[in-house]
């Protein structure tokens, strides 16, 4: 049996604050939810993948309905690509002063 309405809405809701709190922490201008929550499914990938692909441990798993997820390596995933994000965005503007 498939995902239900409420488990996608409660997926996207964990995947947005783990994108929040990723911007939060590296400093990322504030930015609205839909942003976060794509930074938190991408992140999702992100994170899923490299701990599947090394054999990396499972550090945060949460089930909602039939659908699991590692809530540690979403938010890592999620730091990851917020990182490479603001390196991509800090390097394409060359007149910036730098700190």
């Amino acid at each position: 049996m498939g995902t239900t309405v409420v488990e996608l809405v409660i997926i996207l809701i964990i995947a947005g604050i783990c994108g929040g709190v990723a911007q939060a922490l590296l400093g990322m201008r504030r930015s609205n939810f839909l942003i976060s929550v794509f930074i938190g499914m991408v992140g999702a990938y992100i994170g899923t993948y490299l701990a599947q692909r090394y054999g990396w441990p499972t550090l945060l798993m949460l089930t909602v309905g039939t659908s699991t997820m590692d809530i540690g390596w979403v938010f890592i995933g999620a730091l990851l690509l917020v990182f490479v994000l603001h390196l991509i965005n800090s390097l394409s503007r060359p007149g910036r002063a730098r700190r």
